[in-house]
């Protein structure tokens, strides 16, 4: 199909998806339903498999990511030459099979992990397991090509992480102009909001200092400063107390942090990336429509499916943990009941 044919296919069929997804109100419907069974019902619109409910749950959150891929590898292969971006985007689950593999791997495991299959779009060789260096060597990580010990595990996958975001930041230079600045805005602001998110779980998880943390930053320069504009806001945080919620009053993320009454607050890293995700949704949905025709819509496409899918993973949690409405509502910012 030719490029401007392919645009206006794609949009349409993309806004056909978009409109019966499971975001904005219809969001609420996921957490509607009192049973793994009905949530595959309401999902799926098929005949619920007969197998225990600690599989049904595994097999809603597989499915509903095999479906999500597949409807985006069928978008980007209505274009002869999809742009860089696009492809790029997807390639996020190859970097997340890779660390999977290293983590098998590393436990001595002889079984290949279940991988998201992106089929032609992938660079990793997954025929060749349990061969890692054969499975990276065609690829942009050939350097990851020996099996990962337990002391450099979470180095390995932090240097995986930061690759990705560089590699799609840097596939948005080929677009058009027009597209290229509206593009590189949108992932402008999920680069420094998922900078944040990395500096924060650094921080409490691992109790990495600032010197640590910075190297694991995307940032515009060789070495980050307070001014860069990708790591800037993660950087000006790193010096902020994580007991102390005034003194994060000019924090420009500030909204987006756990709130407490009382003199006992802790910054808290899950609640943030769940605020990020909404904040990252509410951009996406608002940008769908701003490029008809353009990368925009695609690229805003995948982050709007992605929120959703952690929606229905959400949901399906909910239900095989008998999580509370009063537990989830103000974590996941759905009114529930």
């Amino acid at each position: 199909m030719d490029q401007s044919g392919a645009s206006v296919y794609v949009y349409a069929k993309a806004s056909g998806m978009i409109a019966r997804s499971f975001i904005g109100k219809k969001t609420q419907q996921l957490f509607d339903v009192h049973s793994l069974q009905d949530l595959w019902m309401l999902v799926f619109k098929n005949e619920v498999p007969l197998i225990p409910e600690v599989m049904l749950a595994q097999k809603i959150e597989k499915t509903a990511e095999e479906h999500f891929i597949k409807d985006y590898k069928m978008l980007i292969a209505c274009y002869d030459k999809p742009a860089d971006v696009l492809v790029q985007l997807l390639r996020f689950y190859d970097y997340r099979n890779l660390k999977a593999i290293g983590a098998a791997l590393c436990s001595g495991d002889t079984k290949m992990p279940d991988i998201s299959d992106i089929g032609i779009y992938s660079r990793l060789d997954y025929s060749a397991w349990p061969d890692l260096k054969r499975i990276t060597r065609k690829s942009p990580v050939s350097w990851y090509n020996t099996v990962p010990t337990w002391e450099n595990q979470k180095e390995l996958d932090r240097r995986l992480d930061v690759q990705y975001t560089k590699d799609l930041w840097n596939s948005v230079q080929s677009l058009p102009v027009l597209e290229r600045e509206t593009v590189s805005d949108f992932l402008q602001q999920q680069i420094i909001l998922q900078n944040c998110e990395w500096a924060l779980r650094l921080r409490v998880y691992y109790n990495m200092n600032r010197d640590e943390i910075i190297p694991w930053l995307v940032c515009d320069e060789k070495e980050g400063h307070k001014n860069d504009t990708l790591a800037g806001q993660a950087i000006r945080m790193l010096d902020l107390p994580l007991d102390d919620y005034s003194a994060w009053h000019a924090w420009k993320y500030k909204s987006l942090l756990n709130v407490s009454n009382t003199a006992e607050w802790k910054l808290d890293p899950r609640w943030f990336e769940q605020a990020v995700s909404r904040k990252i949704n509410k951009i996406a949905l608002s940008m769908f429509h701003k490029i008809p025709f353009s990368s925009l819509v695609l690229v805003s496409w995948f982050k709007i499916k992605q929120n959703e899918l952690n929606m229905i993973r959400t949901a399906t949690e909910r239900l095989r943990l008998n999580v509370s409405d009063s537990q989830l509502q103000q974590f996941i910012g759905v009114q529930l009941g």
